[in-house]
């Protein structure tokens, strides 16, 4: 099944790819993944903690773990889970909750563990996905479509129209979940570059689809360009909602970790667009800055990190289009401690 056919449903978008893309990529490339992304973040998580406060008086709620819990997960002679005394689990798949669930309590049978199936998008993921596939149904050629898209922030704005709202039904829920428990550290994983990635990568499916036989390759990249742009936009947006909502989740001196995608460069194989070897996950580079200065909070901590994925990378065609998806490519990573 492609990611084509679930463009209308975020939620099973996200599981179809998790399923079949992402969780065996992480198991084919664990221990690059390991060695120059996890270990080092838990390094650094682990001296702030630390520093910080006695190990066992933190609490944690964890966004977006996975079956795995890699930030949580040590091969060698401890782990972090012993140093919380309560540890949540948020995520959109329950199976990957019971499977994380089941692997940390092997680590620590003491903490206090909870999961929680819990989309903490909210509507956003959603819209994203609706937006781009009325944009391919109103449309009938590859240069309609890139002229719906041109305008990526006002579409992108339009999405978040409602952003306080949804911020302030969003942490209701939530607070009712964790019985209106507040957490010393607060650690999203991921969430705030790849939750629009994936309805990205179904409407590039999409696109290429309807016109990969009759569109050039030239317009299937513009209309691409405008896509991305869009997807660019939504991110800077979506990263200051998830900041927010963690942020009502820390406790007064906790502190929010946070752990995204900046870019992902590509150095080998034909580009996802013909003419960049460099994808940004943002518009500008610097929005978490600007995020931070906007509301008070302070950077505690900044690492910069990267790990090279598919090291043996093979050759894919969509659509009979080739695509650099598993070539060999580097992720750009940034992790932010931040608090007041």
């Amino acid at each position: 099944m492609s990611l084509t056919e679930k463009l209308s449903s975020y939620p099973e978008l996200q599981q179809l790819y998790n399923s079949q893309i992402h969780l065996p990529d992480y198991g084919a490339f664990a221990a690059q993944w390991e060695s120059s992304l996890y270990s080092p973040i838990r390094f650094v998580l682990s001296n702030f903690l630390s520093s910080h406060a006695l190990a066992g008086t933190h609490s944690l709620l964890y966004c977006a773990p996975g079956p795995h819990a890699p930030l949580l997960r040590y091969r060698g002679t401890g782990s972090l889970v012993a140093q919380f005394q309560r540890i949540t689990l948020v995520d959109i798949d329950l199976n990957a909750l019971r499977l994380a669930e089941q692997n940390l309590s092997v680590l620590q049978d003491r903490v206090n563990l909870d999961a929680l199936a819990f989309d903490v998008t909210g509507p956003f993921g959603q819209r994203l996905c609706d937006l781009y596939r009325h944009t391919l149904e109103a449309s009938t050629t590859v240069g309609e479509i890139a002229q719906r898209l041109a305008d990526d922030s006002l579409l992108a704005s339009s999405v978040f129209a409602d952003v306080e709202q949804v911020l302030t039904e969003l942490t209701g829920r939530l607070d009712i979940l964790v019985a209106h428990r507040r957490y010393s550290c607060c650690v999203s994983e991921m969430v705030a570059s790849f939750t629009g990635s994936v309805p990205w990568l179904a409407f590039r499916s999409s696109l290429y689809k309807r016109f990969s036989s009759t569109a050039s390759l030239e317009k299937l990249d513009a209309c691409l360009a405008a896509a991305t742009k869009v997807w660019q936009r939504y991110n800077e947006n979506f990263l200051s909602f998830h900041f927010t909502l963690l942020r009502e989740m820390t406790t007064r001196d906790g502190f929010v970790v946070l752990v995204f995608d900046t870019s992902k460069v590509f150095t080998g194989g034909r580009s996802t667009l013909t003419e960049l070897k460099r994808i940004n996950s943002f518009g500008s580079q610097q929005i978490i800055r600007k995020l931070l200065a906007d509301r008070g909070d302070k950077i505690m901590q900044h690492k910069m990190l990267s790990w090279i994925d598919h090291l043996e990378g093979f050759d894919v065609k969509l659509y009979g289009i080739p695509i650099s998806d598993f070539q060999r490519h580097t992720h750009d990573v940034q992790m932010y401690v931040v608090g007041e």
